[in-house]
């Protein structure tokens, strides 16, 4: 299927012009590709052998920067503008889609961090000092609504989607992920054990 839809897009009597919409319902996370391409890479082949031999943590972020639910909507006995049903319809579809692309990608890396461990004791109960077996993953979401303080969060969730955002907005945004990111229990508790300075990562 995957196949037929990017031949539809290299024949140029089929597709003159491509038509670029938001993606959010598509996949908002940006995972369904990841999963669908097979995160899960063929156990028999000598590139998965390779990174097995080498690697003993996966990590999968998902950064999700939605924006928080239309409060006014409870309030309110009749709902008649267009943006906020529309709003309200795709939020709904996203969310229930963003649920099952997580349980997913977290089943998928399951099954890849199983594949690692098998190829690795396949070669030897120790490979570079370490147990064949010391292999673990993690799938992270870093999402806006994770943001501690109530007042940056309500700020950040409120910016707009658009081709242009304000440059203190970037950099709220940018600095707010970044410390999401190095606070996260469980992507300290996966690197707890590495080299900080194999990985660029401080304490």
């Amino acid at each position: 299927m995957l196949a037929r839809i990017a031949n539809r897009y290299l024949d140029p009597e089929r597709t003159k012009y491509v038509h670029l919409l938001d993606g959010g319902i598509a996949d908002n996370l940006a995972l369904r590709s990841v999963v669908n391409g097979g995160i899960a890479l063929d156990e028999t082949s000598d590139t998965f052998r390779r990174v097995a031999l080498k690697a003993r943590r996966v990590l999968v972020l998902s950064v999700d920067g939605q924006s928080a639910p239309d409060p006014a909507l409870a309030k309110q006995r009749v709902v008649t503008g267009l943006s906020q049903i529309f709003g309200a319809v795709f939020g709904t579809q996203i969310d229930a889609y963003n649920f099952e692309t997580l349980i997913l990608t977290h089943s998928e890396l399951d099954q890849l961090i199983k594949g690692l461990s098998k190829v690795r004791c396949a070669q030897a109960r120790v490979i570079d000092g370490h147990d064949c077996n010391d292999v673990k993953g993690a799938l992270v979401r870093i999402s806006l609504a994770g943001i501690p303080d109530p007042q940056m969060r309500q700020r950040l969730q409120s910016i707009p989607t658009g081709l242009t955002i304000p440059d203190e907005d970037v950099d709220a945004l940018v600095g707010s992920g970044e410390q999401l990111v190095q606070q996260d229990p469980k992507i300290r508790e996966l690197i707890s054990d590495l080299d900080s300075r194999a990985i660029g990562v401080t304490a």
